[in-house]
């Protein structure tokens, strides 16, 4: 079985990211850069989402709209 060439996060419902947070999906990002897979953001939206553009991260990886986005 091949591995997977992504790693996602759903925040999908989560109304609040703390700067621990964001700490957490930078990691979990060069994590995934170092396996070789990609990392996506999905279902971000409202004031997280807000919170993330802000802090640069949809510059440092993918984010989608929903889970059934990802291939």
């Amino acid at each position: 079985m091949a591995a997977a060439a992504k790693m996602a996060a759903d925040l999908s419902g989560l109304e609040y990211i703390s700067s621990a947070g964001i700490r957490v999906l930078l990691r979990l990002a060069k994590k995934s850069k170092a396996d070789g897979k990609e990392f996506v953001i999905c279902g971000a939206d409202g004031f997280v989402k807000e919170i993330l553009e802000d802090s640069n991260m949809d510059m440092l990886v993918t984010m989608i709209d929903s889970v059934e986005q990802l291939p």
